[in-house]
């Protein structure tokens, strides 16, 4: 099927036996769902209907693990993610939409474990470098002001200091993404999405609320077609000038008066000699030369 638009959600469920439930309902109401700290042992099975991604080693991670769910009408297939450092977990799918390929990659940062610019670029380059159109989404763990947190970390700063040196953009428009819930905690904007450049003006983001972890879901919204204003070109109206009506008669008429008017001799002032209108020309031209080197 050629489908020209999905609805992707990242969220980290903290858990997907605590919410399998909510994660079902995700399932249903969007095309793509992708899941961190699912803390699985094995893949869920959600009937006939969805293709499900979770790499093999990390099943049985007590702590952590990702699950990428697709809806079985896209045509999708696991994409090799370049092997990720400091704990860092990848899962990369890539989907058809249009007849283009859709590189989505959920993603999971552990503590503050990036604290260095070059140590985000070595990770998120490579995987906005998987496709044309790549959208990476899920659980940074980096806090900045610069995307909606009222915060700082380690992994913020230094993820601050790398955006000019990635090839993507953060689209995140809105905050918190999560809620504290110890006291002495702060809401944070810690679940990010990352696009690159061609897929700009492809993405719409939005925030959900709460479902059951202290993290919101992230919906990421996907269209191929812009409604973008198209230039109109209106036809210029002409009038007939053919035919017997009176209009054409009319403007025939009217031409052959034009074309009998003598143009008016226009008699030169006596100093304008020869001499004085060549060098008129020539400052016309020197001025024309001046304004256009201006320009430049």
């Amino acid at each position: 099927m050629n489908r020209k638009a999905a609805r992707v959600i990242a969220w980290n469920a903290r858990s997907h036996k605590a919410r399998r439930t909510t994660i079902e309902k995700l399932v249903q109401e969007n095309n793509i769902v992708m899941i961190q700290e699912t803390k699985l042992k094995q893949k869920p099975t959600y009937g006939e209907n969805h293709v499900f991604f979770s790499p093999t080693e990390e099943l049985g991670n007590a702590k952590r693990g990702l699950l990428t769910i697709i809806e079985e009408t896209f045509e999708c297939c696991e994409v090799q993610t370049p092997k990720g450092n400091q704990g860092v977990e990848t899962l990369a799918v890539n989907v058809q939409l249009e007849g283009q390929s859709f590189i989505f990659v959920n993603i999971y940062v552990p503590g503050e474990t990036l604290k260095k610019p070059e140590e985000w670029t070595q990770i998120l380059n490579p995987l906005l470098r998987l496709g044309q159109r790549v959208i990476i989404s899920g659980d940074f763990n980096a806090r900045s002001p610069m995307w909606k947190d009222t915060s700082h970390n380690g992994n913020g700063r230094a993820l601050e200091e790398a955006l000019p040196q990635i090839s993507g953009v953060i689209v995140n428009n809105d905050g918190p993404t999560r809620i504290a819930e110890r006291a002495g905690d702060s809401d944070s904007c810690i679940d990010l999405t990352i696009v690159s450049l061609p897929v700009l003006l492809d993405v719409r983001w939005k925030l959900l609320p709460l479902m059951g972890s202290d993290h919101r879901p992230a919906l990421v919204h996907i269209s191929t077609h812009h409604t973008g204003r198209e230039q109109v070109r209106y036809e210029r109206f002409r009038y007939k000038t053919r035919g017997s009506s009176i209009t054409a008669k009319l403007r025939n008429e009217v031409r052959q008066e034009r074309s009998k008017r003598v143009k008016r001799d226009v008699k030169k002032p006596s100093w304008m000699t020869g001499e004085v209108e060549k060098a008129w020309q020539e400052k016309l031209t020197a001025s024309s030369a001046f304004i256009a080197a201006k320009k430049d």
